[in-house]
């Protein structure tokens, strides 16, 4: 357990010692923050126009969801610039053999999970955004808690799901700027299929169905699915079980 624990604390500290990591997060709490400020500024200048509408957008649908969706493209770009190299900047500085002979008898104590487990604290970022946003708000108005807690558990559920993938996808290489590329590239389009203007165009099919941005939509809106979590849980676990398998490939190659 000792070792487990000391595998979990250095990658732990490979993470937070990264200098590009501070700068990437730097530069993007102050986009975000000035995409909010202009998000508020629009909606105080709109608010008069607002009140005469039978049913008046709440601040929670006004502003924090807007910011959800924000915050998305941000964390996709986080995740693949750290976890996206996670295990590819391991083969390509040729320390992969201590991951390969560190043999585990738990699932829990794998590399993988002790990877999967640091990266984690990289979904305090977004949720701390959103936390002192709706707080703030609630000074000046009156927040749906509810949503803001089903809010906060799509991103908990997402941001897993996302860091398991980006997991995934670095095991299958060893060039850690390919491997950046490779995450950008698929969580984007992920994304980009899974839009707005393709569910307008063709409505919901299964396509929808399987990818994540449906999901996530409905637990931004504060629709607790259970579909919706067993989709980003049941994800994660598989995405994690492969990329476990990809690593113990790599040891028979050797």
């Amino acid at each position: 357990m000792r070792k487990v624990f000391g595998l979990y604390q250095k990658e732990c500290k490979t993470l937070w010692r990264q200098s590009r990591l501070w700068l990437i997060m730097a530069a993007l709490a102050f986009l975000i923050s000035w995409l909010f400020l202009h998000m508020l500024d629009r909606y105080l200048a709109l608010q008069p126009e607002l009140l005469k509408l039978s049913a008046p957008p709440n601040l929670t649908d006004a502003l924090l969801l807007p910011l959800s969706h924000n915050l998305v493209k941000v964390l996709l770009l986080l995740v693949s610039v750290t976890a996206g190299t996670a295990v590819a900047e391991e083969r390509q500085s040729g320390t992969v053999t201590m991951l390969l002979r560190a043999q585990r008898r738990h699932w829990y104590q794998s590399v993988v999970m002790c990877k999967f487990r640091s990266h984690l604290w990289l979904l305090l970022f977004p949720v701390l955004i959103l936390l002192v946003v709706a707080v703030m708000l609630s000074l000046g108005g009156v927040i749906n808690w509810w949503q803001v807690g089903v809010m906060l558990l799509g991103w908990l559920l997402f941001g897993s799901w996302l860091i398991a993938v980006a997991l995934w996808l670095s095991s299958l290489t060893r060039q850690t700027g390919f491997a950046v590329l490779l995450c950008l590239v698929v969580l984007s389009g992920l994304w980009v299929v899974g839009g707005q203007a393709v569910f307008d165009e063709y409505g919901i099919n299964w396509l929808n169905l399987m990818l994540p941005e449906h999901h996530l939509n409905g637990l931004f809106n504060g629709h607790l699915n259970i579909s919706s979590v067993l989709y980003f849980i049941g994800g994660a676990a598989l995405f994690l079980y492969w990329s476990q398998a990809n690593i113990h490939r790599l040891r028979h190659q050797l």
